[in-house]
């Protein structure tokens, strides 16, 4: 009967030993998420946000004109002008007033993550954040 050659593993100079510790399965790899703002165009008089609601997101006006109705009070907002930024900063209580689109509107879209990144990346940012709720606060007092 013929002998059969030794089995080796490939074990020696030049060879990795195997690693036989348990490994941990593999991480979930995360989705890829566009993290840019989202800019939506809206109709004539389109609400665009009503008293009471929640909200993830502030607005950025980028062209045309929103009206802010608040008992006793309305004022209108253009290029430039934030809202929706009081229920972002301090969620859960709700939107503190309706807005509505005067003509057409395009707004950019910013969620309150993105928000936070560019107040903590940015001291720009944070200050013109202060200023608007600083000029909230004037209109309103």
């Amino acid at each position: 009967m013929a002998s059969r050659p030794e089995m080796r593993m490939p074990y020696g100079p030049g060879w990795d030993e195997p690693d036989w510790t348990p490994k941990a399965p593999p991480a979930a790899q995360e989705p890829q998420v566009d993290r840019r703002p989202r800019v939506s165009t809206l109709a004539q008089f389109m609400a665009i946000m009503r008293t009471g609601e929640r909200g993830a997101e502030l607005l950025l006006v980028v062209a045309g004109s929103v009206r802010v109705e608040r008992p006793g009070r309305s004022v209108t907002l253009g290029p430039g002008e934030l809202i929706g930024e009081i229920e972002v900063l301090d969620p859960g209580g709700g939107r503190i007033a309706d807005i509505f689109a005067v003509g057409s509107v395009r707004c950019m879209a910013i969620s309150r993550e993105q928000l936070l990144t560019a107040l903590e990346t940015d001291p720009r940012a944070a200050i013109a954040l202060i200023e608007v709720l600083a000029a909230r606060f004037r209109e309103t007092a």
